[in-house]
């Protein structure tokens, strides 16, 4: 079985909670994913701050796993997440956070799905 890869979005436009929450779908069983951009856009009238965890299957939340924290998305503009180079998320793991006020940032997570067999 040859391996393959496919354009993937972890989630497309899902408005972030004041609460921290799980966002969009974990990693599927028998995949990886590759994420190449995490955009956040506010259309609050506000600056609104933002926090983002990316846990792996079987983990909570803590530190070790924060992409960022209480990063600034300026009023009616944009932000890219930088990832680390070579990121992979491995089947379960799963993108976590929130905003300083629910319903006015939205948050776009798209990427590289593979599908086996791995070694």
């Amino acid at each position: 079985m040859a391996v393959t890869r496919e354009p993937y979005a972890i989630t497309q436009g899902e408005l972030l909670t004041a609460a921290d929450a799980d966002i969009g779908s974990a990693v599927p069983t028998g995949r990886r994913f590759i994420p190449r951009r995490i955009r956040l856009f506010n259309t609050d009238t506000v600056d609104r701050d933002v926090s983002l965890w990316v846990i792996p299957s079987g983990q909570s939340k803590g530190d070790a796993y924060a992409l960022i924290s209480a990063e600034t998305v300026v009023t009616k503009q944009g932000l890219i997440v930088s990832l680390p180079e070579g990121e992979i998320w491995y089947p379960g793991t799963v993108l976590h956070g929130s905003a300083t006020a629910a319903s006015v940032v939205n948050i776009v997570v798209g990427g590289i799905l593979i599908a086996g067999p791995f070694s």
